[in-house]
């Protein structure tokens, strides 16, 4: 009997862009080993994800629990998906575990990773949480993603906490918890630049910029806050700003997207820019105006600062170093835009891989 047949069944469930970089090495660490896996896709960010599996090699996935390409720009929309894409993961479930004591590896803290937790448990399938122990301490910030980890969290069978803090907050659960010593994103940072080499950054300097999060979107005092950064931002040099379809939303919904636009030093990217060519655009950069986590941990990777457009955090990668939380504070804005040179990494990246600490341990189950 071969390895990739003496396993517990394995499979992976995700859906969107964040969860997809994360997983990647994952992916690929499971496909060298030749451990075999069922790829479930709740098609959150179907066209993206579709994408980042062909710059990187990972394979198309083996069920989509969505059969259209979505584009969820509004809270009623996200209810809708979800209703609808539980009700087909309900009638796919006896195909995609047709047996009981499986693990399903569900990423984070989105919308999917709940779907996924709900369907694992319906069939009788164990959980294993990667990038586990996150907390931000506050369940109203960020809403609903502090929920949603602490969910799952709870009814796992297996938690992959990404440093020493998420480890010992998970460590008196009566689950298996393994510290992986570094996020996943680490894995896929390092492959990116290897196929990033050509990458041409802009000439002259430049600030990247990226907001997205729902309670940034979804509250215009925050998002008027996070324009007047980019404003301030963009009295230094230029920024690059990436605006995703549900900012634009957000943006014209709030009567900003002109401000923005028409604004002779920021420059909208809309367009998708591959994985590997964005994170070399951002370690070109100043600095990065970001409300987004993942981002913090990639900057830190990358040594570059970043002006965190949030009252709180959950993850702990460059808090203190690259990193500066806002808190939503005018004065700690101004403070990082006069002195941002000075927010740099405290000593080395790691040399170990997370992805194969966790696969390693995943098989060995």
């Amino acid at each position: 009997m071969s390895s990739a047949q003496s396993h517990k069944h394995i499979s992976i469930l995700l859906g969107t862009k964040g969860q997809m970089i994360k997983m990647i090495p994952v992916f690929l660490e499971l496909d060298r080993r030749g451990v075999r896996y069922t790829y479930i896709h709740t098609a959150q960010h179907k066209g993206t994800c579709e994408r980042l599996a062909r710059v990187f090699g990972v394979r198309g996935p083996d069920y989509w629990l969505s059969l259209k390409q979505e584009d969820l720009a509004t809270f009623g929309q996200m209810v809708k998906w979800f209703v609808r894409v539980l009700a087909r993961g309900v009638r796919l479930g006896r195909q995609m575990w047709p047996r009981k004591g499986g693990y399903v590896l569900l990423h984070g803290d989105t919308e999917s990773t709940l779907l996924g937790l709900l369907l694992a448990k319906l069939f009788g399938q164990r959980v294993v949480h990667v990038e586990a122990g996150l907390r931000s301490g506050s369940l109203r910030d960020p809403f609903p993603e502090e929920g949603i980890r602490r969910i799952v969290d709870r009814f796992s069978h297996v938690l992959y906490a990404p440093d020493e803090r998420s480890f010992a907050r998970l460590a008196r659960k009566g689950a298996r918890v393994v510290n992986t010593s570094g996020n996943t994103v680490f894995d896929t940072l390092s492959a990116a630049f290897a196929k990033s080499a050509s990458f041409s950054a802009p000439e002259g300097e430049y600030v990247v910029a990226s907001v997205h999060r729902k309670e940034t979107l979804y509250s215009p005092e925050r998002l008027q806050f996070a324009v007047d950064a980019i404003l301030k931002a963009a009295a230094l040099a230029r920024v690059l700003f990436v605006v995703h379809k549900n900012t634009r939303h957000a943006l014209e919904k709030a009567g900003l997207y002109s401000v923005v636009s028409e604004h002779a030093n920021i420059e909208l990217f809309d367009r998708f820019l591959e994985y590997p060519a964005f994170m070399r655009l951002a370690r070109g950069s100043l600095f990065v105006v970001t409300d987004g986590g993942g981002l913090q941990e990639e900057t830190w990777w990358m040594d570059v600062p970043c002006l965190l457009l949030r009252n709180r955090t959950e993850r702990e990668y460059g808090l203190g170093e690259t990193a500066v939380l806002s808190s939503f504070s005018t004065s700690t804005v101004d403070a990082f835009m006069a002195s941002f040179t000075k927010h740099r990494r405290n000593g080395d990246v790691l040399a170990n891989s997370p992805a194969h600490t966790l696969v390693s341990d995943l098989v060995s189950l």
